[in-house]
């Protein structure tokens, strides 16, 4: 079989050569053209067979490419397939056929070695059997498709047409197309949406690509899956929109660092319709540096995370070549990056002064210098201008900011957006109000309301309050905390209670009881006790006893004649008294002080015999006197009980 005639060998070659490129050889005949034949083919032209021609079943090979000889190619063959490593003709197109020898066609993987030749300008696959061309397995073996480095590095490749190759299960892109300098041109399957919603990893994939202009191949790609896109487009020199991309759905994009990096064509870069997740895109360093773009349109980003789980980093993200930048975008991730890189040879797209319309009105309040614009149109220009910081002023409410008039006429529509951003801006206020509320405080009766402005100075409306047993003694303002400030009086003038628009001043009548009258409570006098006079002591003199003549005891027999009225009765003789006096004691030192002669005078003159007994006078011995007195007294009665006794006793 080996030793098959030069004569048929070259018989195949003329076949091919005639333009019967797509004429089937069977295995068995491929394997008979002997190393002479293929030599000898591989000289036949610039379209020469360089030893066989791949059948084509499901599609056909390019016309200018020539048939798919095995010894062009440096492979081997593992687990039943003849893996391609890299390629070493000198063909300037090349159709790579998805089946050699009945054996699926794959590339093996290498990273650091070109599968093609710097002579190969395009290439191309073809069906065969139904079977299309695979990508590797992988550094581990452990995918079952991976176009990881495919391409990279094939610095002479112009066109690429990917029709017929087989993206089943690809899930990496990375470096797919790396240093590919010359590439200008992609053709992509029809279902090229359905092949990327699979792809996990686009890092470098298009890295030094440095002829590739338009990116249109990829506007219908689903980037859902996407995590890395890190220097995807890096290098892109040539690359002068971004469009097409600008409604990728990249929901799950982890990183973008460096993803158009030295893109230096670029002088807009649009994205303003991605999908993103602030809790998962995490990596935006470099992603826009060194391009030359003077307008980013991230418009409809939004980084905001309710979890807070993502901080977007974009440090020296915006270090554009421009001389000028805007970035087009709502997000304070976004407003809030770094742009501080730029300030050496950028100049800030606007310069927003904001006069707190105070003062002289020639400082502004705040000045602030940005890239960033939140969009072109008027209700975006207001909203970034709104979202900054507003000032405050006592007894005032900020109301908005009064532009002043630029320029609309003339310039792009980004220039006229930008000066009307650019416009000094000077607050407007409104003047505060606040009501005063009158308290009764305990009073009955009606008031009203009274609405003031701040800096307005009015008289308080008179106290219409009543309270009875009390007067009124002016107001008190009320705080929140329920003390009280000084009494103000009624009627007075006031000013400024409030400062916050809308709050309500309550006023607290104060009332100071009136006085009640009072009944004098007679006041216990001390009783006052006399300072005894000294007295006088009396001796008082007895009074002599008129003697009594007893009468003659009459006749029990005889009826006793009645006695005369008018004749005296004569008394009784008196009984000689006791020497020693009725207690015992001699006259002389009776008890009654009575003189041994019965008819001693008074020291007043009066005779004893009328019965007066003397009183105690001034001088005398008070106590002494009285009870010497009374004793005599009482002799005397005793005396003068003892002698009727006796008289009866004799009648």
């Amino acid at each position: 079989m080996r030793n098959t005639t030069k004569a048929a060998a070259l018989a195949a070659i003329t076949i091919a050569s005639a333009g019967l490129g797509t004429a089937a050889l069977s295995a068995p005949a491929l394997a008979e053209v002997t190393d002479a034949a293929l030599s000898a083919g591989s000289s036949a032209g610039e379209q020469g067979v360089t030893g066989f021609e791949a059948p084509a079943a499901d599609g056909a090979a390019s016309a200018d490419a020539p048939a798919f000889s095995l010894s062009d190619w440096t492979y081997r063959e593992e687990n039943g397939e003849v893996l391609l490593v890299q390629y070493k003709g000198t063909a300037s197109s090349v159709v790579i056929p998805g089946e050699v020898e009945g054996k699926q066609v794959r590339f093996a993987r290498s990273p650091y070695q070109a599968l093609l030749t710097t002579t190969v300008k395009k290439v191309s696959f073809s069906v065969v059997n139904g079977r299309k061309a695979k990508g590797h397995t992988g550094a581990d073996g452990t995918e079952a498709n991976s176009f990881h480095f495919l391409f990279n590095s094939c610095t002479g490749l112009e066109v690429v047409d990917l029709t017929n190759l087989d993206f089943t299960d690809v899930e990496n892109f990375t470096s797919m197309f790396g240093d590919c300098k010359k590439v200008k041109s992609i053709v992509w399957p029809d279902n090229i949406r359905d092949i990327t919603s699979k792809v996990t990893n686009a890092s470098s994939m298009f890295d030094g690509c440095e002829s590739l202009v338009s990116l249109d191949f990829a506007k219908d790609w689903d980037m859902s899956s996407l995590t890395k896109a890190a220097n995807m487009f890096q290098g892109c020199t040539s690359l002068t929109d971004t469009s097409p991309i600008k409604a990728w759905d990249v929901s799950s994009l982890e990183g973008a660092y460096g993803m158009f990096n030295g893109c230096s064509s670029l002088t807009k870069i649009d994205l303003s319709q991605w999908k993103l997740d602030g809790s998962k895109f995490v990596d935006a360093r470099n992603m826009f540096t060194g391009t030359g773009a003077g307008l980013i349109d991230l418009s409809g980003w939004d980084l905001s995370t309710s979890s807070g789980a993502g901080t977007t980093s974009f440090q020296q993200a915006f270090e554009t070549g421009s001389n000028s930048l805007t970035v087009i975008s709502k997000d304070e991730a976004v407003k809030n990056a770094d742009f501080s890189g730029l300030k050496d040879n950028n100049v800030p797209l606007a310069v927003i002064s904001l006069y707190d319309g105070t003062g002289d009105g020639q400082t502004p309040w705040k000045t602030y210098e940005t890239y960033v614009i939140n969009g072109l149109d008027d209700a975006s220009i207001e909203a970034q201008i709104d979202a900054l910081a507003k000032p405050t002023r006592q007894g005032y409410t900020f109301i908005g900011w009064q532009a002043e008039q630029v320029n609309t006429t003339t310039g792009t529509d980004l220039e006229i957006a930008l000066r009307k951003l650019g416009a000094k801006r000077v607050a407007q206020w409104r003047t505060n109000t606040y009501t005063i509320h009158f308290d009764a405080n305990g009073g009955g009766g009606t008031m009203a309301d009274q609405a003031m402005s701040w800096g307005q100075t009015s008289k308080l409306v008179s106290n219409a309050y009543t309270r009875p047993g009390f007067t009124f003694a002016g107001w008190k303002v009320v705080n929140d905390g329920g003390t009280t400030s000084a009494a103000l009086a009624d009627g007075a003038e006031v000013s400024n209670l409030a400062d916050v628009d809308g709050a309500t001043v309550t006023l607290q009548a104060q009332w100071t009881q009136d006085p009640k009258p009072v009944t004098p409570t007679p006041k216990p006098e001390t009783p006052v006790t006399p300072a005894p006079k000294p007295e006088t002591p009396v001796t008082p003199v007895p009074k002599p006893d008129t003697p009594v003549t007893p009468e003659e005891p009459s006749d029990p027999g005889t009826p006793d004649t009645p006695a005369n009225p008018d004749t005296p009765v004569e008394p009784d003789t008196p009984e000689t008294p006791d020497a020693s006096g009725s207690d015992g004691k001699p006259d002389g030192d009776d008890a009654l002080g009575e003189p041994g002669d019965a008819k001693g005078d008074q020291g007043d003159g009066e005779a004893a015999g009328d019965g007066a007994v003397a009183l105690p006078q001034t001088g005398d011995n008070g106590g002494a006197s009285l009870a010497l007195g009374l004793g005599a007294l009482g002799s005397a009665l005793v005396l003068a009980g003892s002698l009727v006794l006796r008289s009866g006793e004799r009648r």
